[in-house]
């Protein structure tokens, strides 16, 4: 176990998940992890802080994937760094932790909207110390995307990039068809090298739909140009884009 303020081992039951819905889901890693703290044990301390100032339970502030997979080990304890801090000024400094422990841009995000209802765009961004366009390019993330879109995201089956770039464009553009390919991605994800251009965008493209008589749809998102079969993702193609 490594070197951490206050320590303790605590049931997992007393931990309040609060903020789970902001962090992203990760298959892969959480096997990973589930296989490593079955051989060698918890490693690292999920961070977590007193509910209201009392003694318990806890408001878990980061360490969401050891927590699940304690839980799918059967574990019924967890050691915990207590933070004696309030729930907010916890988040502003898991925020700030840096490179050594890394959030997502979309779990970002997610936390700065979270902050941003009680808090101003300077006060968050002072912390990390970072300046107030960072914050705001975050925020901007989370404001850009509908919430499906968003839950796919969190859910590991939509990467940020196309979520960005090619279908919160297109939703905007025409939100039925966004439902059609989002639907499809549900069925049968791609990965973002899947999803990337193999050459550059045509930067002056404007978001656009249009629906063929053949019941194809084409559009531009993100500067390409896609065209897609209405009953399978996999025959859509485009300038720059092959799904």
């Amino acid at each position: 176990m490594g070197q951490a303020e206050n320590v303790q081992r605590i049931d997992l039951h007393a931990l309040v998940p609060r903020f789970a819905s902001l962090r992203m889901h990760d298959a892969p890693r959480l096997a990973r992890l589930v296989a490593s703290i079955e051989q060698q044990g918890q490693l690292m301390p999920v961070v977590a802080v007193p509910e209201a100032d009392k003694a318990g339970p806890w408001v878990l502030i980061d360490g969401y994937r050891r927590r699940e997979a304690l839980q799918r080990l059967g574990q019924d304890q967890i050691w915990v760094d207590v933070w004696q801090h309030s729930v907010d000024e916890a988040l502003l400094a898991a925020l700030a932790r840096g490179p050594d422990r890394p959030w997502e841009a979309i779990e970002e995000a997610a936390l700065i909207a979270e902050l941003s209802s009680r808090h101003s765009l300077q006060a968050i961004a002072r912390k990390p110390g970072r300046d107030v366009s960072w914050v705001s390019r975050r925020l901007s993330l989370i404001k850009a995307l509908p919430e499906d879109l968003l839950n796919q995201v969190r859910a590991g089956w939509i990467s940020l990039w196309a979520a960005t770039r090619i279908l919160a464009p297109l939703a905007r553009a025409n939100a039925e068809h966004a439902r059609i390919l989002l639907s499809r991605l549900e069925h049968q994800p791609l990965s973002t090298r899947e999803l990337k251009p193999d050459f550059p965008p045509r930067e002056s493209a404007k978001p656009l739909a249009t629906t063929g008589l053949d019941g194809n749809f084409g559009f531009h998102a993100g500067g390409y140009i896609v065209t897609c079969n209405r009953l399978s993702i996999s025959s859509c193609s485009g300038v720059g884009v092959l799904f």
